[in-house]
């Protein structure tokens, strides 16, 4: 009988081992660089056709979001309780680095939902600082930079892709004329010249 039931055993395992299982293939290294930042931009300086960047006042709704409204062009941006909690990828580029600010001059935002993208448009064009702080991973050409050279390569570069979340205006830093402008925390610096 034990033998009987042994034999059932083992020819229950090789039936299920017998069974397909579709392998699930490993991403590759080259997707995950190329999903930092934002979509590379054609000859005239728009983003190709997968965009998620939208030109201002092309916006397809913003979902009643607060802080969307057109407004004084002179007053500062306003943005919704639910734009502050999410983190993007932003383009830009770098005017030195002077621990822990990081002027930059916003090219594109975007990876952010259709119902946010008026209110990130408010940040295209515009100078802000990206704070960062020693958990801040920065990256070129693929490695990810430490110690003296972190820093030298980080005041040396000019533009970068940057993985930023929005502080809140009360603490925005402010430029050298005493007007706040939008400060960001940095998840990740892609140096990308």
């Amino acid at each position: 009988m034990r033998l009987a039931l042994l034999t059932v055993v083992i020819s229950a395992l090789g039936l299920l081992s017998s069974v397909a299982v579709p392998a699930v293939p490993a991403a590759p290294r080259a997707l995950a660089a190329a999903a930092a930042g934002c979509p590379e931009q054609d000859e005239e300086g728009g983003a190709d056709e997968a965009s998620h960047v939208n030109a201002s006042g092309s916006d397809s709704g913003s979902g009643g979001e607060e802080g969307s409204d057109g407004g004084d062009e002179d007053a500062p941006p306003k943005f919704s309780r639910r734009f502050y909690r999410r983190w993007f990828s932003m383009d830009a580029s770098t005017d030195g680095f002077e621990a822990p600010e990081l002027p930059v001059s916003i090219e594109a935002v975007c990876d952010l939902p259709r119902g946010l993208q008026k209110q990130a448009d408010q940040l295209n064009g515009a100078d802000g600082v990206a704070v960062v702080s020693t958990r801040t991973r920065i990256l070129q050409d693929g490695v990810i930079l430490t110690g003296a050279k972190r820093t030298a390569q980080l005041d040396g570069a000019d533009t970068a892709s940057l993985k930023v979340r929005l502080f809140r205006p009360n603490r925005w830093h402010e430029d050298e004329d005493g007007s706040k402008i939008p400060t960001f925390r940095v998840r990740r610096i892609v140096i990308t010249d």
